[in-house]
């Protein structure tokens, strides 16, 4: 979208395309899914050509690895505030309290279901895989970094990062879970299956 001022027109500036064509393709993937959402429709929902979404994202791929990782920064400092508000209250009930802070993530499964769809593309692009381990990876360390914290606190930094792994691909696999078969898998049931988790992991 170019505008004119005094006579002269003037171009958007590269880092407004990208965040506009971010913003589009999020609402997009997230509305209708990414196998239905078209570069066209993020074009036309940003305001701005084709072109300019193939010129800074590359392709559609490439535009889902940076929603994803656009989305756990969004998602992860509400799961990271919920974490802090939790390891600030003591080790009693610690696992039962620590899956109910994860909940809101698991219900809130969409990015789950991009992170997904990440995934499987990476198998058969190199490129990819290497974002999809960059998108893990980040998340990974900003949830072992609050497990440092409250009754937890000064435990092994490798007992951390696997419990961290741990936890995000439960949570990854119970998203999906409910959003597949809603009929079988309850909340409660999410909830439970953390909860043992949390029992079995923590020291």
């Amino acid at each position: 979208m170019t505008t004119v001022e005094h006579g002269a027109v003037r171009r958007p500036r590269r880092e407004d395309v990208r965040a506009g064509v971010l913003a589009a393709a999020t609402e997009l993937f997230l509305a209708q899914g990414y196998q239905a959402t078209t570069l066209d429709q993020v074009a036309e929902r940003a305001g701005f050509t084709k072109g300019a979404v193939y010129s800074n994202f590359g392709g559609k791929p490439e535009l889902l690895a940076q929603v994803c990782l656009a989305r756990f920064d969004e998602v992860g400092a509400e799961l990271v505030r919920r974490l802090t508000e939790v390891l600030a209250c003591g080790p009693q009930g610690l696992a039962d309290r620590l899956a109910a802070a994860l909940m809101p993530t698991v219900l809130k499964g969409e990015s789950q279901v991009l992170l997904a769809e990440l995934r499987g593309l990476a198998r058969h692009d190199r490129r990819l895989a290497r974002t999809y381990d960059e998108v893990v990876r980040h998340r990974e360390a900003a949830l072992a970094r609050e497990l440092d914290r409250g009754p937890l606190a000064g435990t092994d930094e490798t007992w951390r990062r696997t419990t961290a792994s741990l936890l995000l691909a439960q949570v990854g696999v119970l998203a999906l879970e409910l959003r597949s078969r809603p009929g079988l898998l309850g909340e409660e049931e999410a909830r439970r299956c953390l909860a043992v988790l949390f029992q079995g992991l923590l020291p």
